[in-house]
C-alpha cells in the first residue's frame, strides 16, 4: 500500500548518460510549477545541474536496494527523458515499468520504447510537443488527484500482467523449452 506523502513529490531517476535529454521547456516547466504549488521535486542517481537548487537527492542504490528505494522515495509523478536517438531507441521501457510497480504515474517523452508502451491519457502521458506538453502534463497531475491514482492503476495493472515474471513467466518458460527443444536437449 502506498503511504500518502505530506508534500506531492515529482520526481526522476537515472544516470548522467540522460543529461542532454532535459531540454529546457521541462526544467522551465518544473520551476514554473514549483513556484505555483508546493511539492518536492526528487532525483535519485544523477542530480543534473539545472536541478540541484531545487531537488532533493538520492544517491545510486546498488543493485539489490534499487527498487526499494525508488519506492521509499514514494513519488507520485515520475518524469522520464529520452531523447529520440539511436542509443535511447536501444534501450527498454524499464523506467515506466518501474514507476508502474512503484505505482508513480508516468510522464515520457513521446519516443521509442515509451511510445509504444504507454497508452497516452491511460495509463500515463507521452510529450509531442515540448514547449506546452511538460507544463500541462505535470500540472493535469499536480491538481488532479484522482486522474493520478486512476493512470497508476491502470500502468501498474498493465505492468504486472505484461512485463513480470508473475504475469508471463509461462510463455518465458515456453520460449526456453522451444528453445531447448531445437537444441536437442
Amino acid at each position: 500500500i502506498k503511504p500518502k506523502n505530506d508534500k506531492l513529490r515529482i520526481g526522476w531517476h537515472g544516470s548522467h548518460t540522460h543529461n542532454g535529454d532535459f531540454d529546457h521547456h521541462l526544467v522551465k516547466a518544473i520551476r514554473e510549477l514549483k513556484k505555483k504549488y508546493d511539492f518536492e521535486f526528487h532525483t535519485f542517481g544523477f542530480c543534473p545541474q539545472f536541478f540541484k537548487d531545487i531537488a532533493i537527492h538520492t544517491e545510486w542504490a546498488d543493485f539489490d536496494n534499487f527498487i526499494q528505494t525508488l519506492i521509499g522515495i514514494n513519488l507520485d509523478i515520475g518524469i522520464v527523458v529520452a531523447t529520440d536517438n539511436h542509443f535511447n531507441k536501444c534501450k527498454s521501457n524499464l523506467k515506466f515499468i518501474e514507476y508502474s510497480l512503484a505505482k508513480v504515474a508516468s510522464v515520457a517523452h513521446s519516443v521509442y520504447p515509451y511510445a509504444t508502451t504507454i497508452e497516452d491519457g491511460v495509463d500515463g502521458f507521452l510529450v509531442k510537443k515540448e514547449k506546452t506538453d511538460w507544463k500541462s502534463y505535470l500540472e493535469e497531475l499536480i491538481v488532479n488527484e484522482e486522474l493520478r491514482r486512476t493512470m497508476v492503476e491502470k500502468a501498474n495493472k498493465k505492468v504486472t500482467e505484461q512485463f513480470t515474471f508473475e504475469g508471463n513467466g509461462d510463455l518465458v518458460l515456453a520460449q526456453y523449452n522451444l528453445l531447448f527443444e531445437r537444441l536437442g536437449f
